[in-house]
């Protein structure tokens, strides 16, 4: 789902890691062309000699030779080189893309079977086998959520939250009547009798309306905002418990509710480690 242009930015990204890991390659074949050429004029005892002085090199190449001993110090150095790697690389959004060619220029520097980059848990961990295996956890977060609600893999709310309204979902559609109760009863304190004070907003100051005039709405942060910096990284009840507190809410005439809006802010469409939605 990575739009075209996204794509082309992480393709361009890329080039230059697998174009390093080409010339590695080549250089390799280049230089080794010689010794497979002389080898196949050698036979018996001679030939087994090479071979061994071949292996001698390349186990120095490596950093190890193929005992366990030396392929588990080949293993080891190979995941630390990666998990150094990817700890370097900037963004969540392209650190897997980055990551692969990253790792695979590595994988061949210590002759490793597989040196990958895999999501566990809340983290990223590079993988390799040389025969043994191993693994190494890195220290950035893998950029996904778990939740019924979000695409799996992603942060990305699914399409049908998201036609809805995150509102709909993830914030109470009324007040409940003993706090809403509360609300009045502190508007109508100087008040005339059946009349409350309307906050006001903007350049319109606080007012005398009508009981059948009230509307009541949130008094300095706007549900947008709200979800936007807390909202999206907590579970139902606190996002429910914040909505109708009486701290947080205000008495305002319609045409004042209207022109405060909200605010001009929209509603982020992905979510962070610790939001859970409705049932979770």
């Amino acid at each position: 789902g990575i739009g075209e242009k996204i794509k082309s930015i992480i393709q361009a990204i890329q080039r230059p890691f697998n174009k390093a890991i080409d010339f590695v390659i080549k250089k390799g074949l280049k230089l080794a062309g010689p010794v497979i050429r002389g080898l196949k004029g050698l036979g018996g005892k001679a030939k087994a000699g090479a071979n061994k002085l071949k292996n001698k090199a390349l186990a120095k190449i490596r950093g190890g030779d193929d005992s366990p001993a030396g392929k588990q110090k080949r293993l080891d150095s190979g995941l630390a080189a990666g998990q150094s790697a990817v700890d370097r690389l900037p963004g969540e959004s392209i650190k897997a893309a980055l990551g692969r060619p990253v790792l695979a220029a590595i994988r061949v520097r210590y002759g490793m079977t597989r040196l990958e980059l895999v999501a566990r848990g809340t983290h990223w961990v590079v993988e390799g086998e040389i025969n043994p295996k191993g693994s190494k956890p890195t220290t950035k977060a893998v950029a996904v959520v778990s939740s019924k609600y979000v695409v799996p893999g992603t942060k990305q709310l699914r399409p049908y939250v998201l036609a809805d309204g995150v509102r709909e979902w993830f914030y109470k559609k009324n007040f409940r009547l003993t706090h809403k109760t509360t609300v009045l009863n502190e508007a109508a304190k100087g008040a005339s009798a059946g009349w409350v004070w309307c906050a006001g907003h903007g350049s319109r100051a606080a007012h005398q309306i009508r009981r059948n005039q009230v509307t009541i709405d949130h008094r300095d942060t706007p549900v947008a905002r709200h979800w936007n910096s807390k909202g999206r990284k907590t579970d139902q009840a606190t996002r429910y418990a914040w909505y109708d507190d009486p701290k947080n809410l205000v008495v305002l005439c319609g045409p004042c509710n209207s022109s405060k809006g909200s605010g001009g802010v929209t509603y982020t469409d992905t979510v962070e480690p610790g939001f859970k939605g409705y049932r979770e």
